[in-house]
């Protein structure tokens, strides 16, 4: 990753910090077993997931369904992944793949590579199919997840926490599209979610 260069620099502070706590509050298993600074103080972590309200994802209002109407008429094959425009999310890969995919892809999020992603985009020549519309205020978001035929999880690293990304759109009663190791998701993919 980019940040190797920075990682050495803050390493040792790194480690001072984490052998000093008492306790260390991780949001997944996976992020202990990969960490080369947790691994060894794997006994000094507590897993606590990320939260969300578990009421409102879910339920659509009249407004809400009228919206979710438009936009599956917008975006009859809709595709959407949400997250920090970053190289390990794999937004690329996604967008790569749509080359071959008869459907519409929404990106939402913002970051660093909003312009190269943009420029990628327009490369393949996808500007009809996929979208990158940034961040959108949460009750758009929550209608864009129940037109969604999919959500998509393209992230290329083990450092993916999933984290609140994982509940919205399974709440918003979303199927899973995810191209990330088994190993990152193992204890929190549902049996008979697809993936």
């Amino acid at each position: 990753m980019r940040q190797k260069w920075l990682l050495r620099l803050v390493a040792p502070l790194m480690r001072r910090t984490v052998q000093r706590a008492d306790r260390i509050l991780v949001s997944s298993a996976p992020m202990v077993t990969h960490s080369p600074f947790l691994r060894p103080l794997a006994d000094k972590c507590e897993i606590v997931p990320f939260g969300t309200d578990l009421t409102y994802w879910p339920h659509l209002n009249t407004k809400e369904e009228q919206r979710v109407a438009a936009l599956r008429r917008q975006y009859p094959r809709l595709v959407v992944t949400t997250g920090r425009l970053v190289s390990y999310k794999g937004f690329d890969v996604l967008i790569e793949a749509f080359s071959s995919v008869n459907g519409q892809c929404v990106i939402v999020g913002e970051g660093p590579l909003d312009k190269q992603l943009q420029q990628q985009i327009d490369a393949l020549g996808l500007q009809d199919r996929v979208h990158l519309v940034g961040r959108l205020e949460r009750d758009e978001l929550k209608c864009m997840l129940h037109a969604a035929r999919i959500f998509a999880l393209p992230s290329i690293s083990p450092a993916e926490t999933f984290g609140i990304a994982r509940w919205k759109p399974w709440l918003a009663v979303c199927q899973w599209l995810t191209r990330m190791c088994l190993r990152a998701c193992h204890g929190w993919l549902a049996t008979g979610m697809k993936a």
